[in-house]
């Protein structure tokens, strides 16, 4: 999903602002994104018909701002950085965009949860694809093609498919694996989802990590950059509160029983960032991954 879909068609001008501002951070590479860290679309507000507005998702330990919502403008360290991305003098062009501040992300890696190896995470949603079956989960959990998955003590299954964003830079990755079930096992990753959906702005979720948790849609970034593994996400939801922790990456989002992503990382105390799924599958596709007609 980009940026205009999420916006909508009557919102396209927003979006384009957005998209156009992402680029530019992007194309600066790490100095300006580990400042920035994120770029896009948020609804400030939690009205059923929200005012999206271009938001710049800011890291609370490169500025000297206090952390919460604010505007771009008051943040003159952030604000530099987007005139010097744009190559001109943009402040009346940056008019009305948005900085949120607040720690940079991180993975929700934590002992003692679900999946125990290769890494700690969590089962994400059921998969299918021509001559198998398993599951999803995130890349950094998985790790690396032909990796044994364990769950506790118990062998479920081994990687199909893994990519792993650490240290991938400023290109922008999906954060994905799939695990295929080892012979004899099966685990039904509660509760049973079918197909997915799109997110929409102010939009309610579940995810799906310990007893699930509900949160509502804040926004979406065509990235996130995470200083701590030099890595970035394309296409991720941000939600209005903070609902995982350690342990959670991997969990499986959903909106009326359908997928909408995977969690991968968390600003702790501020949001939980979730990668969209169909993003995640266009990037697990036969030529990544050799696997035919994946789908969840």
């Amino acid at each position: 999903m980009a940026l205009a879909q999420f916006a909508g068609r009557e919102r396209l001008d927003i979006a384009a602002r957005a998209a156009l501002l992402a680029g530019a951070l992007q194309s600066s590479g790490s100095a300006a994104m580990e400042v920035i860290f994120g770029a896009g679309l948020m609804a400030p507000d939690d009205s059923s018909s929200p005012q999206l507005v271009p938001v710049a998702l800011v890291n609370s330990e490169k500025v000297d701002h206090p952390r919460g919502q604010t505007s771009l403008s008051e943040v003159g360290q952030a604000l530099q950085i987007a005139n010097n991305a744009l190559g001109l003098d943009a402040n009346s062009w940056l008019e009305g965009v948005r900085a949120w501040v607040m720690p940079p992300p991180s993975l929700r890696l934590s002992p003692g949860d679900r999946i125990s190896s290769p890494a700690i995470g969590k089962i994400g949603c059921a998969a299918s694809w021509t001559g198998g079956s398993g599951f999803l989960t995130a890349g950094h959990v998985a790790q690396a093609y032909g990796k044994d998955v364990y769950v506790g003590g118990s062998h479920v299954g081994t990687v199909a498919y893994a990519n792993d964003p650490r240290n991938g830079g400023t290109a922008i990755e999906a954060d994905i694996g799939i695990v295929e079930y080892a012979n004899g096992a099966f685990i039904s990753p509660p509760p049973r989802l079918s197909g997915t959906a799109l997110a929409s702005p102010s939009s309610s979720v579940t995810v799906h990590a310990r007893a699930g948790a509900s949160a509502a849609i804040m926004g979406y970034c065509s990235y996130i950059y995470l200083p701590s593994i030099n890595g970035t996400l394309g296409d991720t939801y941000f939600t209005t509160k903070d609902v995982t922790s350690g342990g959670d990456s991997g969990s499986a989002t959903s909106a009326q029983n359908s997928v909408v992503g995977i969690v991968v990382a968390g600003s702790a105390g501020f949001t939980t960032y979730i990668q969209d799924i169909h993003y995640l599958l266009a990037q697990s596709g036969p030529q990544a991954s050799g696997l035919k007609g994946l789908f969840v």
